[in-house]
């Protein structure tokens, strides 16, 4: 099952950023790197859907999916 988050900040310069996750208060962060979205474009904000793993440095978001900001064509358009 995904953890829906909020994209805090993105550097767009460096292709990565943080993903806030609020869980029951207690706010925990997660590294999201630009190869590791599948859906959408990165913007501070955001609303995100990911799969979280624990790496060696923390938390790191993989399969995101990036809900709002993006610029992913819709079907039609």
């Amino acid at each position: 099952m995904k953890t829906k988050g909020i994209l805090n900040v993105w550097f767009m310069d460096r292709n990565y950023g943080f993903i806030h996750e609020d869980n029951g208060g207690v706010i925990l962060k997660h590294f999201l790197h630009r190869a590791n979205i599948v859906v959408g474009t990165p913007r501070t904000g955001a609303t995100v859907l990911f799969e979280s793993v624990l790496g060696s440095k923390g938390f790191l978001a993989v399969d995101a999916e990036i809900l709002e900001g993006s610029t992913t064509p819709k079907a039609g358009a």
